[in-house]
């Protein structure tokens, strides 16, 4: 039954009021009721009201309101403001309100057109009023729009306006919740870590001169968690879980259970990563009992994942199993390709643990089937962000083109204007002048019409050369992609089964059979070995600079020293060194290089005691270190091919090997911009010189 209020003598008082007992139950699901109430209240005194703004703001409101209640009678309401404003405008702030209200429920839906209208028309009225807490408002929903439907540039642009008014403004809030939003852009969308990073900690910095309420509380613990996610994505875990624990303590604070729930999810997915499965396993029953009230449906799958591979971590492989099964069973629908990639590789691996290599089988091909999937769904997505980007260029060109012809145009009507006034003034002066006139002119088109042609297919190269890096690097990203996960795979399978197989023969045939059952998991570790050194050289070769450190070289040799000790390698070799240097150089690098010369020293040595020597010579601009060896040398004609990769003198009879060390230390030189020269003869022992700068 409506409200009276008797107390309220004029129509704008009461429809005030009752649009103040709306603003309670705002985006209130459990308010429902009590919504509905206040419409019918408001409803019984909207005929009355004859003042038009406040007859537009009530409509606006009501619109608002009603997208948590009914979608329909949203737009019925929003569209009835819009109409109104059209007819007779009186505030274009709330105009521009409703269009974005009504642009954000269009936004979910499969067209993405109307959506875009109404952002549009939202952003037109910002900038016919100038209006920039307007601005504010609408900046980080369409800018996100934009964003997610192939116009990251534009959305981007949106958003550092948004920023620029913000900081102008002085107003934190929006400043940290705007910064907040463009992270999430830069991680998600462009896959940019690196200035995702840089974002979420300007947007920290700026909510830390918040005042401490609720408001703070939520946007801090939101850039908190979206570094977590960052740190989790590039496996940085000691950085994954600091902010991610400061996350959640703050959103415990506030009494934010939603933030609390993703916080401990990173924190235990970060916990089974460093294999502390005790407290993995804490994080994940604090998460499961948290989000049983929160009732989120995708942390209830991410926290249902994270206790498979806890089960699969501590060998509860029947638990696994069942776990895995649930969620494929009641969340198949709202499953990602990489969480169902997850889950089947975990089913997979506890399969073949229990010996059951039929379903294991069957797990792997829908493992397979899922990271082809999502391989593809990224292609596609690599292959339109190209397209848009080649869009965008391609409409910058033909701008530039347009803007350049039409300053030749004001250029030719300056220059007939000027040849009218000299009409006027001689025509004699007039003829004279208009006959060089008209030769420059031809002069200067054709000089024009050459340049722009030169200009033409430069761009056209350029445009060509461009595509096919961008596709070269696709490949190569494509190959080292399927060397480390789609090869590598099969590889181990064939090792894993042909050791079930083995063990599962009768000990007759298992005796029988043995030397080729050892010939085959030799070869797949072998294989494995070089896909592992292969991708451990793209990896490398893909990284454009290396930082550098002061590195002591004594302790590098005198690690390499105890590591091939502890392998049992090489016992009979004999490895001196005296009086190395400290150099400026990357410390894993200089590791690497040293370890593989070692190696092959001692490996190609047919010496009864192999020896390998080092020294130090300290020049003006460089330290020289020689490593010198007494085995096989290397013949003239291979001094060269050898530092390519796969290249090798000797077949895996007589040495094994990868054929990837001396490529990868010449890379590694590369980098740190060393050199290396070697000398030596066959069965007279080699020696190698790296040439290292003194300054970084």
């Amino acid at each position: 039954m409506p409200v009276r209020f008797s107390f309220l003598h004029n129509t704008k008082a009461t429809l005030t009021f009752a649009l103040l007992l709306l603003l309670p139950t705002l985006g209130s699901s459990q308010s429902n009721g009590k919504f509905l109430h206040a419409i019918d209240s408001f409803q019984s005194i909207y005929q009355k009201v004859e003042n038009d703004s406040l007859k537009l703001e009530g409509l606006t409101l009501i619109g608002h309101s009603y997208r948590y209640v009914n979608m329909d009678s949203s737009k019925y309401y929003l569209w009835k403001a819009i109409a109104m404003h059209k007819k007779k405008p009186v505030n274009k702030r709330r105009q521009a309100f409703a269009y974005n209200v009504i642009a954000d429920i269009y936004r979910t839906e499969p067209n993405k057109d109307s959506a875009r209208f109404y952002y549009e028309e939202a952003y037109q009225l910002f900038q016919a009023e100038e209006d920039k807490t307007l601005f504010l408002a609408i900046a980080p929903p369409y800018g996100y729009f934009l964003a997610k439907n192939q116009e990251q540039e534009k959305g981007i642009q949106i958003f550092q306006e948004a920023i620029a008014i913000a900081q102008e403004q002085g107003d934190y809030h929006n400043l940290s919740f705007l910064y907040g939003s463009l992270g999430r852009i830069f991680f998600t969308e462009q896959r940019d870590n690196a200035k995702a990073i840089e974002v979420y900690r300007k947007g920290i910095e700026a909510s830390s001169k918040m005042s401490d309420g609720l408001n703070y509380k939520r946007i801090h613990s939101t850039l908190l968690l979206g570094l977590s996610n960052i740190f989790l994505d590039e496996e940085q875990i000691d950085s994954t879980i600091h902010y991610a624990s400061t996350a959640a303590e703050l959103a415990n604070a506030g009494e934010i259970p939603q933030k609390v729930v993703v916080a401990y999810s990173n924190l235990c997915e970060s916990y089974l990563r460093k294999e502390e499965f005790a407290l993995a396993e804490n994080f994940n029953l604090q998460a499961t009992e948290l989000n049983s009230l929160v009732k989120d449906i995708s942390a209830t799958i991410r926290i249902a994942i994270h206790r498979q591979a806890l089960h699969l971590a501590l060998r509860n492989y029947e638990a696994c199993i069942a776990e895995g099964d649930d969620i494929l069973r009641m969340y198949r629908t709202s499953l990602s390709s990489r969480m169902k990639e997850q889950i089947y590789e975990n089913l997979c691996e506890c399969y073949a643990m229990q010996g059951n290599a039929k379903q294991s089988i069957n797990a792997k091909d829908s493992f397979s089937f899922y990271a082809q999937q999502r391989l593809n769904k990224e292609q596609e997505e690599s292959l339109a962000k190209l397209y848009n980007e080649f869009a965008i260029r391609e409409e910058r060109i033909e701008n530039e083109t347009l803007r350049a012809e039409q300053e030749e145009a004001d250029k030719l009507l300056q220059f007939q204007r000027y040849a009218a006034i000299g009409l006027i003034l001689g025509l004699g002066f007039a003829i004279a002048w208009a006959i060089t006139a008209h030769r420059s002119n031809l002069e200067k088109k054709k000089h024009n019409a050459e340049l722009e042609h030169l200009v033409h297919q430069r761009t056209s190269e350029l445009r060509m050369t461009n595509m096919d890096l961008q596709q070269s690097n696709y490949e190569l990203r494509t190959l080292t992609y399927i060397a480390s996960h789609d090869i590598k795979e099969p590889i181990r399978n064939i090792g894993t089964f042909a050791g079930l197989i083995q063990r599962k023969l009768p000990e007759k045939e298992r005796e029988e059979f043995s030397p080729e059952f050892q010939v085959i998991q030799k070869s797949a570790k072998r294989l494995y070995t070089l896909i592992e050194d292969f991708t451990h050289y793209i990896s490398l070769s893909k990284n454009k600079e290396l930082p550098k450190e002061t590195v002591d070289l004594n302790a590098v040799i005198m690690a390499i020293k105890e590591e091939i000790s502890s392998e049992g390698k090489y016992e009979r070799g004999v490895i001196t060194n005296t009086g190395l240097p400290k150099i400026v150089s990357h410390p894993s690098a200089v590791y690497t290089i040293f370890r593989n010369l070692i190696d092959n020293g001692l490996k190609y040595n047919e010496s009864e005691t192999p020896e390998i020597r080092l020294s130090c010579q300290i020049e003006e601009n460089y330290v020289r270190i020689s490593v010198s060896d007494n085995g096989i040398g290397i013949p003239d004609q291979y001094r060269k091919t050898i530092f390519e990769m796969f290249k090798r003198l000797h077949n895996q009879t007589n040495y094994q090997g990868s054929g990837v060390g001396l490529a990868l230390v010449k890379l590694l030189l590369d980098k740190l911009n060393a050199t290396i020269e070697l000398e030596g003869e066959p069965q007279k022992g080699t020696c190698f010189t790296l040439s290292f700068p003194k300054k970084a």
